[in-house]
């Protein structure tokens, strides 16, 4: 079933999950095209774009349909927000009491996202962008709003990119959640008021400038295009990648523990 599609058959209904309307967040990002059911045409029509969100009017209109309908496979990109829960939980953990050292959080964080990367060792931005909408909750809506309505295209760019960054920090060791929440606010809201990152002053922006190189080529996070980089965070990732390597062998050895948590809004 293409994700393209606008329309689908009736017949179509067994690749399809369903979901409470009322279960959806206004503002989280969309794993999927989002279908409802036209009782009078007995189709299935899109109302929503993958990395699309609802509006709280926009949900509230469609409340009558009672049930979205989504492709099945969205449990591949659901991966990114379990994983993205777990990180959640372990970096609330270790703000509590004792906290443990970082090379111990890292520790636990690389189990988590190793099978994250697959077999071929790389991630897509949009899977990045989804993990980050669940560890770091919804963008602004206003931001959001403005970037969808005036800037189509700086607005696809801002969400791919700051989740982009807020996977890779993760992965270096930035381990502040809401310091990484308003970096991804920051760097969508300046991306789509026309930032090209071109002139980092940090850290982060300079990671963001090598990104958007990446993004600009349409490529996917892996081995081949972070070889390609001469950054300092370009080594170190590549770093976290070869423990990723050995980590992703022991759970083959021990059999796939994949999360599977399911999807949510």
């Amino acid at each position: 079933m293409l994700f393209e599609a606008k329309k689908l058959d009736l017949d179509a209904a067994e690749e399809l999950f369903q979901c409470r309307v009322s279960s959806v967040k206004p503002f989280a990002l969309m794993l999927s095209p989002v279908y409802v059911f036209m009782k009078r045409n007995q189709k299935f029509v899109s109302v929503k774009a993958p990395l699309d969100f609802f509006t709280p009017e926009e949900l509230a209109s469609l409340a009558r349909h009672e049930e979205f309908f989504l492709p099945k496979s969205v449990v591949e990109v659901s991966e990114f927000q379990t994983s993205a829960r777990l990180v959640c939980g372990i970096l609330e953990r270790a703000k509590k009491g004792f906290p443990p050292a970082s090379f111990e959080i890292s520790n636990e964080l690389i189990k988590v996202l190793a099978p994250l990367w697959g077999k071929e060792i790389r991630v897509s931005p949009f899977c990045a962008a989804i993990f980050a909408d669940e560890l770091c909750g919804p963008l602004e809506s206003g931001e959001l709003i403005l970037g969808r309505e005036s800037a189509v295209v700086k607005h696809d760019l801002g969400l791919l990119l700051s989740g982009l960054l807020v996977f890779v920090l993760v992965h270096l060791g930035w381990f502040d959640r809401e310091l990484l929440t308003k970096i991804r606010l920051e760097v969508y809201a300046r991306t789509i008021r026309g930032e090209e990152w071109s002139e980092p002053r940090n850290d982060w922006e300079t990671v963001s400038s090598d990104l958007i190189r990446i993004l600009n080529l349409n490529l996917d996070l892996g081995s081949g295009t972070l070889e390609e980089c001469s950054s300092q965070w370009s080594f170190a990732l590549r770093g976290r990648i070869r423990r990723i390597l050995e980590t992703s062998k022991i759970i083959k050895e021990r059999g796939d523990h994949r999360f599977s948590g399911g999807f949510s809004w």
